[in-house]
Protein backbone atom coordinates (compact mmCIF):
# COMPACT_ATOMS: atom_id res chain seq x y z
CA UNK A 1 0.00 0.00 0.00
CA UNK A 2 1.54 3.39 -1.21
CA UNK A 3 2.35 5.48 2.02
CA UNK A 4 0.61 9.12 1.36
CA UNK A 5 3.46 11.14 1.39
CA UNK A 6 4.75 9.49 -1.94
CA UNK A 7 2.48 8.62 -4.93
CA UNK A 8 4.39 5.26 -5.10
CA UNK A 9 6.20 3.19 -2.51
CA UNK A 10 9.48 2.52 -5.02
CA UNK A 11 10.62 4.49 -7.71
CA UNK A 12 13.37 2.04 -9.79
CA UNK A 13 16.08 3.89 -11.08
CA UNK A 14 17.93 2.62 -14.21
CA UNK A 15 20.60 4.83 -15.90
CA UNK A 16 20.90 3.51 -19.42
CA UNK A 17 23.78 3.94 -21.77
CA UNK A 18 24.31 2.44 -25.39
CA UNK A 19 22.55 -0.61 -23.60
CA UNK A 20 20.91 -2.04 -26.51
CA UNK A 21 22.37 -5.58 -25.84
CA UNK A 22 21.06 -6.35 -22.40
CA UNK A 23 18.72 -3.55 -21.88
CA UNK A 24 15.26 -6.14 -22.36
CA UNK A 25 15.95 -8.66 -19.80
CA UNK A 26 17.26 -5.69 -17.31
CA UNK A 27 13.71 -4.04 -17.79
CA UNK A 28 11.95 -7.47 -18.20
CA UNK A 29 12.93 -8.77 -15.08
CA UNK A 30 11.55 -5.37 -13.78
CA UNK A 31 8.24 -5.88 -14.90
CA UNK A 32 8.06 -9.09 -13.89
CA UNK A 33 8.36 -8.04 -10.11
CA UNK A 34 5.88 -9.91 -7.68
CA UNK A 35 5.63 -6.23 -6.47
CA UNK A 36 4.49 -3.95 -8.51
CA UNK A 37 3.73 -0.22 -6.81
CA UNK A 38 6.57 1.36 -8.59
CA UNK A 39 7.34 3.76 -11.34
CA UNK A 40 10.07 2.61 -13.48
CA UNK A 41 12.63 5.54 -14.25
CA UNK A 42 15.00 4.89 -17.34
CA UNK A 43 17.32 7.52 -17.66
CA UNK A 44 18.93 7.70 -21.18
CA UNK A 45 22.58 9.19 -21.08
CA UNK A 46 22.73 10.17 -24.33
CA UNK A 47 23.51 7.02 -26.20
CA UNK A 48 24.35 6.52 -29.29
CA UNK A 49 22.86 2.91 -30.29
CA UNK A 50 18.91 1.95 -30.66
CA UNK A 51 18.72 1.94 -26.62
CA UNK A 52 16.21 4.67 -26.54
CA UNK A 53 14.12 2.38 -29.66
CA UNK A 54 13.90 -0.55 -27.71
CA UNK A 55 12.80 1.33 -24.39
CA UNK A 56 10.00 3.32 -26.61
CA UNK A 57 8.17 -0.37 -27.61
CA UNK A 58 7.43 -1.00 -24.04
CA UNK A 59 3.67 0.31 -23.52
CA UNK A 60 3.79 -0.67 -19.33
CA UNK A 61 2.54 2.84 -18.03
CA UNK A 62 4.86 2.64 -15.34
CA UNK A 63 7.83 3.13 -17.08
CA UNK A 64 8.82 6.63 -17.61
CA UNK A 65 11.33 7.48 -19.85
CA UNK A 66 13.79 10.47 -19.68
CA UNK A 67 16.68 11.29 -21.78
CA UNK A 68 19.48 13.72 -21.17
CA UNK A 69 20.55 16.02 -23.72
CA UNK A 70 23.81 14.72 -24.14
CA UNK A 71 26.45 12.21 -22.43
CA UNK A 72 26.69 13.84 -18.95
CA UNK A 73 28.08 10.43 -17.11
CA UNK A 74 26.85 8.56 -14.84
CA UNK A 75 27.01 10.81 -11.93
CA UNK A 76 24.71 13.23 -13.19
CA UNK A 77 22.22 10.51 -14.31
CA UNK A 78 21.93 9.40 -10.91
CA UNK A 79 21.31 12.29 -9.09
CA UNK A 80 18.83 13.36 -11.47
CA UNK A 81 17.31 10.17 -10.57
CA UNK A 82 17.23 10.70 -7.34
CA UNK A 83 15.49 14.24 -7.80
CA UNK A 84 13.03 13.31 -10.21
CA UNK A 85 11.98 9.74 -7.97
CA UNK A 86 8.75 10.36 -6.22
CA UNK A 87 8.87 6.83 -4.31
CA UNK A 88 9.30 6.15 -0.55
CA UNK A 89 12.15 3.56 -1.36
CA UNK A 90 14.59 4.09 -4.12
CA UNK A 91 15.35 0.92 -5.79
CA UNK A 92 18.54 1.27 -8.17
CA UNK A 93 18.82 -0.86 -10.75
CA UNK A 94 21.79 -1.32 -14.23
CA UNK A 95 21.08 -1.77 -17.69
CA UNK A 96 22.46 -5.19 -17.96
CA UNK A 97 21.74 -6.84 -14.69
CA UNK A 98 18.83 -9.21 -14.01
CA UNK A 99 16.85 -9.09 -10.79
CA UNK A 100 14.69 -12.60 -9.26
CA UNK A 101 11.09 -11.99 -9.55
CA UNK A 102 11.01 -11.63 -6.12
CA UNK A 103 13.15 -9.01 -5.45
CA UNK A 104 11.37 -5.79 -4.74
CA UNK A 105 9.06 -8.07 -2.88
CA UNK A 106 11.46 -8.99 0.04
CA UNK A 107 13.94 -5.59 -0.26
CA UNK A 108 10.49 -3.74 0.83
CA UNK A 109 8.97 -5.81 3.06
CA UNK A 110 12.36 -5.71 5.32
CA UNK A 111 12.92 -1.28 5.16
CA UNK A 112 8.74 -1.56 6.12
CA UNK A 113 9.93 -4.15 8.98
CA UNK A 114 12.68 -2.01 10.09
CA UNK A 115 12.55 1.63 9.81
CA UNK A 116 15.52 2.29 11.15
CA UNK A 117 17.41 0.77 7.92
CA UNK A 118 18.64 3.85 5.58
CA UNK A 119 19.96 1.10 2.46
CA UNK A 120 19.91 -2.22 1.88
CA UNK A 121 21.09 -4.25 -0.39
CA UNK A 122 21.48 -8.44 -1.50
CA UNK A 123 23.58 -11.08 -2.39
CA UNK A 124 24.10 -11.72 -6.26
CA UNK A 125 25.30 -14.04 -8.59
CA UNK A 126 28.01 -13.14 -11.50
CA UNK A 127 25.36 -14.35 -14.54
CA UNK A 128 25.43 -17.33 -15.71
CA UNK A 129 28.10 -19.31 -13.37
CA UNK A 130 27.02 -20.92 -9.99
CA UNK A 131 29.69 -18.20 -8.10
CA UNK A 132 28.01 -16.18 -5.42
CA UNK A 133 28.78 -12.93 -3.60
CA UNK A 134 26.90 -12.42 0.28
CA UNK A 135 27.93 -9.40 2.07
CA UNK A 136 27.79 -8.70 5.50
CA UNK A 137 24.39 -8.42 6.75
CA UNK A 138 24.04 -6.29 9.88
CA UNK A 139 25.71 -2.22 9.84
CA UNK A 140 28.55 -3.12 12.28
CA UNK A 141 30.13 -5.84 10.10
CA UNK A 142 29.26 -3.86 7.02
CA UNK A 143 31.15 -0.41 8.24
CA UNK A 144 33.74 -2.77 8.98
CA UNK A 145 33.87 -4.17 5.23
CA UNK A 146 33.70 -0.48 4.32
CA UNK A 147 37.00 0.25 5.27
CA UNK A 148 38.57 -2.17 2.50
CA UNK A 149 36.10 -2.07 0.08
CA UNK A 150 32.32 -1.55 -0.99
CA UNK A 151 29.88 -3.48 0.95
CA UNK A 152 26.43 -3.47 -0.08
CA UNK A 153 25.84 -4.20 -4.63
CA UNK A 154 24.91 -1.03 -5.80
CA UNK A 155 22.59 -2.25 -8.44
CA UNK A 156 20.94 -4.10 -5.90
CA UNK A 157 19.84 -1.58 -3.65
CA UNK A 158 17.43 0.03 -1.76
CA UNK A 159 17.40 3.78 -0.36
CA UNK A 160 14.79 5.37 1.57
CA UNK A 161 14.27 8.87 0.37
CA UNK A 162 13.19 10.91 3.48
CA UNK A 163 17.16 9.78 4.20
CA UNK A 164 18.70 11.00 1.57
CA UNK A 165 16.99 13.90 1.83
CA UNK A 166 17.34 14.89 5.09
CA UNK A 167 21.07 14.18 5.54
CA UNK A 168 21.68 15.59 1.75
CA UNK A 169 23.54 11.92 0.71
CA UNK A 170 24.35 12.49 -3.18
CA UNK A 171 26.36 10.65 -5.90
CA UNK A 172 29.53 12.92 -6.31
CA UNK A 173 31.83 13.56 -9.26
CA UNK A 174 35.12 13.79 -7.08
CA UNK A 175 34.59 9.67 -6.60
CA UNK A 176 33.47 9.03 -10.59
CA UNK A 177 34.22 5.36 -10.67
CA UNK A 178 33.65 4.68 -7.07
CA UNK A 179 31.12 6.46 -6.88
CA UNK A 180 29.01 3.78 -5.10
CA UNK A 181 31.49 3.25 -2.52
CA UNK A 182 31.80 6.60 -1.46
CA UNK A 183 27.75 6.76 -1.17
CA UNK A 184 27.87 4.07 1.23
CA UNK A 185 30.80 5.25 3.56
CA UNK A 186 28.30 8.95 3.67
CA UNK A 187 25.84 6.64 5.32
CA UNK A 188 28.11 5.08 7.57
CA UNK A 189 30.08 8.34 8.60
CA UNK A 190 26.78 9.39 9.81
CA UNK A 191 26.18 6.19 11.64
CA UNK A 192 22.97 5.53 9.58
CA UNK A 193 22.37 1.42 9.62
CA UNK A 194 23.25 -0.58 6.85
CA UNK A 195 21.78 -3.79 5.55
CA UNK A 196 21.85 -6.45 3.22
CA UNK A 197 19.44 -9.61 2.75
CA UNK A 198 21.31 -12.69 2.59
CA UNK A 199 19.33 -13.78 -0.44
CA UNK A 200 20.53 -13.72 -4.00
CA UNK A 201 18.41 -11.46 -5.69
CA UNK A 202 19.95 -10.07 -8.58
CA UNK A 203 22.29 -11.79 -11.80
CA UNK A 204 25.53 -9.06 -12.04
CA UNK A 205 26.61 -9.73 -15.48
CA UNK A 206 30.42 -8.92 -16.47
CA UNK A 207 31.26 -7.85 -19.88
CA UNK A 208 34.34 -5.70 -21.07
CA UNK A 209 32.40 -2.84 -21.46
CA UNK A 210 32.00 -2.21 -17.80
CA UNK A 211 33.77 0.10 -15.46
CA UNK A 212 35.61 -2.24 -13.29
CA UNK A 213 37.06 -3.65 -16.46
CA UNK A 214 38.09 -0.29 -18.77
CA UNK A 215 38.72 1.84 -15.43
CA UNK A 216 40.70 -0.43 -13.04
CA UNK A 217 43.16 1.53 -12.68
CA UNK A 218 41.40 5.08 -12.09
CA UNK A 219 38.70 3.18 -9.71
CA UNK A 220 41.49 1.46 -7.22
CA UNK A 221 43.04 5.08 -7.19
CA UNK A 222 39.58 6.55 -5.89
CA UNK A 223 39.07 3.54 -3.80
CA UNK A 224 42.60 4.22 -2.01
CA UNK A 225 41.42 7.93 -1.67
CA UNK A 226 37.75 6.78 0.05
CA UNK A 227 39.48 4.07 2.02
CA UNK A 228 41.83 6.81 4.01
CA UNK A 229 38.65 9.22 3.96
CA UNK A 230 36.71 7.20 5.43
CA UNK A 231 39.57 6.33 8.35
CA UNK A 232 40.37 10.14 8.32
CA UNK A 233 37.31 10.67 9.44
CA UNK A 234 37.45 9.16 12.62
CA UNK A 235 40.40 8.79 13.69
CA UNK A 236 42.00 12.39 12.20
CA UNK A 237 42.21 13.92 15.63
CA UNK A 238 44.87 10.96 16.89
CA UNK A 239 47.09 10.38 14.21
CA UNK A 240 49.22 12.09 11.27
CA UNK A 241 47.48 11.77 7.49
CA UNK A 242 50.88 9.98 6.82
CA UNK A 243 50.13 7.88 9.90
CA UNK A 244 46.61 6.94 8.30
CA UNK A 245 48.21 6.53 4.89
CA UNK A 246 50.21 3.77 6.33
CA UNK A 247 47.38 1.88 8.11
CA UNK A 248 46.07 0.18 4.13
CA UNK A 249 49.73 0.41 2.97
CA UNK A 250 51.29 -3.00 2.97
CA UNK A 251 55.61 -3.29 3.69
CA UNK A 252 56.04 0.35 3.24
CA UNK A 253 57.34 0.53 6.73
CA UNK A 254 59.63 -1.34 8.76
CA UNK A 255 57.03 -4.56 10.04
CA UNK A 256 57.62 -3.56 14.13
CA UNK A 257 56.57 -0.10 13.49
CA UNK A 258 53.49 -1.07 11.34
CA UNK A 259 52.54 -3.15 14.44
CA UNK A 260 53.22 -0.04 17.35
CA UNK A 261 50.69 1.61 14.79
CA UNK A 262 47.95 -0.82 13.94
CA UNK A 263 48.46 -1.02 17.67
CA UNK A 264 47.86 2.41 18.77
CA UNK A 265 44.97 3.08 16.57
CA UNK A 266 43.07 -0.22 17.77
CA UNK A 267 43.66 1.55 21.10
CA UNK A 268 42.24 4.83 20.00
CA UNK A 269 38.99 2.87 18.96
CA UNK A 270 38.37 0.88 21.80
CA UNK A 271 38.34 3.86 24.11
CA UNK A 272 36.24 6.04 21.43
CA UNK A 273 34.17 3.18 19.74
CA UNK A 274 34.13 4.26 16.70
CA UNK A 275 33.66 0.86 15.13
CA UNK A 276 32.62 -2.59 17.10
CA UNK A 277 35.70 -3.32 18.92
CA UNK A 278 36.43 -6.87 18.33
CA UNK A 279 35.26 -6.74 14.85
CA UNK A 280 38.13 -3.47 14.87
CA UNK A 281 40.71 -5.81 16.63
CA UNK A 282 40.04 -8.86 13.83
CA UNK A 283 40.60 -6.29 11.10
CA UNK A 284 43.27 -4.63 12.21
CA UNK A 285 44.95 -8.37 12.59
CA UNK A 286 44.34 -8.97 9.05
CA UNK A 287 45.68 -5.75 7.90
CA UNK A 288 48.89 -7.15 9.51
CA UNK A 289 49.45 -10.82 7.80
CA UNK A 290 49.09 -8.20 4.66
CA UNK A 291 52.40 -7.63 5.65
CA UNK A 292 54.18 -10.54 5.57
CA UNK A 293 57.25 -9.76 3.48
CA UNK A 294 58.53 -7.00 5.82
CA UNK A 295 57.65 -9.00 8.23
CA UNK A 296 60.36 -11.62 6.68
CA UNK A 297 62.85 -9.08 7.09
CA UNK A 298 62.44 -8.23 10.63
CA UNK A 299 64.81 -9.04 12.95
CA UNK A 300 63.53 -10.42 16.54
CA UNK A 301 65.57 -7.92 18.45
CA UNK A 302 63.06 -5.42 17.19
CA UNK A 303 60.48 -6.66 18.64
CA UNK A 304 61.68 -5.61 21.83
CA UNK A 305 60.54 -2.19 20.69
CA UNK A 306 56.91 -3.42 20.72
CA UNK A 307 57.07 -4.67 24.53
CA UNK A 308 58.90 -0.50 25.16
CA UNK A 309 55.67 0.85 23.33
CA UNK A 310 53.22 -1.56 25.38
CA UNK A 311 51.68 -2.98 22.35
CA UNK A 312 49.18 -5.02 23.98
CA UNK A 313 49.65 -9.26 24.13
CA UNK A 314 47.06 -9.92 21.77
CA UNK A 315 48.99 -8.04 18.91
CA UNK A 316 52.28 -9.20 20.01
CA UNK A 317 51.55 -12.49 19.59
CA UNK A 318 49.34 -12.12 15.77
CA UNK A 319 53.20 -10.25 14.96
CA UNK A 320 55.29 -13.38 16.22
CA UNK A 321 53.02 -15.59 13.95
CA UNK A 322 53.41 -13.98 10.90
CA UNK A 323 57.31 -13.70 11.17
CA UNK A 324 57.29 -17.24 12.09
CA UNK A 325 55.24 -18.45 8.75
CA UNK A 326 56.64 -15.49 6.43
Amino acid sequence: MTDKQYPYLVSVLMPAYNASLYIRQAIDSILSQTFSDFEFLIIDDGSTDNTIDIVKKYTDTRIKLIQNEQNRGLVYTLNKGLDIAQGKYIARMDADDICTSHRLEKQVAYMERHSGVAALSCAFRFMNTPHEIHFPTDSERIYIKLLDNTALLHPGAVLRSEVLKQENIRYKADYKHAEDYHLWVQFAEKGLELGNLDDVLVDYRQHEGQVSTTKQVEQDQIKDKIKLEFLSYFFKDFFSEQELQSVNKVDDIPFTEKVILINSLNKVNRKQKFFNPALFEHYLKQLLYKNRKSANNADFKNFLKMFRKNVSFTFIITALMIKMKA
